[in-house]
């Protein structure tokens, strides 16, 4: 994870609100994501736009992230209505985001993972609370 830890302009804790259609083929030759909507509840990395944010994942099977079985889509146990979860995000051209990898784009988060997030993100990526407190 730390190498998506790395990638990642945005990473965040969040409750899923919803989940979109998924797509009709598997991530591979062609890109197959699926959309999620986040209420953020915490910024670990970056700057957060909005208090809400839609983040398209990777399809991939066999990854962590998908549901089991045939038939493209992300997990249902995963990514159910109000699970909390631990997401990295890349800025994409359209001004949306994008899950940096099908592994540890979203993540269940413990408290452990949280702070090993933390501690292993850099200093200046961690976004502050409230007003700064630097003198001018």
């Amino acid at each position: 994870w730390e190498r998506a830890v790395r990638r990642s302009e945005l990473i965040f804790l969040g409750s899923v609100e919803s989940v979109g259609p998924p797509p009709s083929h598997w991530s591979g030759y062609f890109g197959g994501d699926q959309e999620v909507r986040y209420r953020v509840d915490e910024t670990v990395k970056g700057v957060c736009p909005d208090p809400q944010l839609v983040v398209a994942h990777l399809v991939v099977k066999n990854s962590p992230t998908a549901e089991p079985g045939d038939v493209p889509g992300l997990s249902s146990q995963l990514f159910r209505s109000g699970a909390r979860l631990l997401v990295m995000g890349v800025s994409v051209s359209d001004g949306g985001w994008s899950s940096p990898s099908e592994r540890f784009g979203a993540m269940p988060c413990s408290t452990e993972l949280l702070e090993e997030v933390r501690a292993f993100a850099a200093p200046a990526d961690i976004a502050p609370i409230g007003p700064s407190l630097t003198p001018t």
